[in-house]
């Protein structure tokens, strides 16, 4: 069984999209995305769509679907970046296991801010979002990392091409299934804290600007 009274649970989306638009989210909020900030769209998952999806989560576990989550860069090796396990609640072997149809309420979701996004702001996204159950049990962590990947591509050196290049990662979700009415505090971990770059102020001074989000659920 999952204890998902201490740590966090959260469902960790990316978006690769293309579609129309659908208005979901707060006004200001493709704007903020635009400018580098961090949005925060608070009562996104209605809490009964919680707890159903922290019941599918429950089910999943006891199904033995979840598997430690690498971070990408271990190479096999022990990940010291990152300690949680994750789930694809879209390749269960069996929809009969747990509960399909709250994951798929979610996902459709998700689906209608990925049309928004794509139309508000132009950006040429695939139809397709990869979307995982991730769960970070007490004393779990993600260390700062850039949330995108490197693919290996086949050099042409006479076109000038490397032999990698960035990911197509455009967009990252993060919707917190923190158990609905239970007061938060920061002992209980969990935060996301994101980097927005280094601004050089002198020569040899270099400031961080981060935010900070809370994992209220929903």
């Amino acid at each position: 069984r999952c204890d998902m009274s201490r740590g966090t649970l959260g469902l960790a989306v990316l978006w690769v999209a293309r579609s129309r638009a659908a208005p979901i989210l707060e006004v200001g909020a493709v704007d903020r995305l635009r400018n580098g900030h961090v949005h925060a769209e608070r009562d996104f998952a209605p809490r009964g769509l919680i707890d159903d999806l922290r019941a599918d989560i429950n089910a999943l576990v006891a199904a033995g679907l979840f598997y430690p989550a690498g971070s990408g860069g271990c190479s096999g090796g022990e990940d010291v970046l990152r300690s949680a396990e994750y789930c694809d609640p879209a390749g269960r072997p069996d929809r009969s296991v747990g509960d399909w149809e709250a994951f798929f309420c979610l996902w459709e979701r998700l689906d209608t801010v990925r049309q928004h996004l794509a139309a508000a702001t132009g950006c040429p996204l695939l139809p397709e979002m990869e979307l995982h159950y991730v769960h970070y049990p007490a004393g779990g962590f993600y260390g700062r990392h850039v949330d995108d990947y490197a693919q290996e591509v086949q050099a042409d050196p006479q076109a000038g091409e490397a032999d990698e290049q960035g990911g197509r990662r455009a967009v990252s979700f993060i919707c917190y299934l923190t158990p609905p009415g239970r007061r938060w505090s920061s002992a209980d971990g969990g935060q996301l804290r994101a980097f927005r770059g280094s601004r050089m102020e002198e020569a040899d001074d270099v400031t961080e600007e981060w935010e900070d989000v809370q994992p209220h659920p929903g």
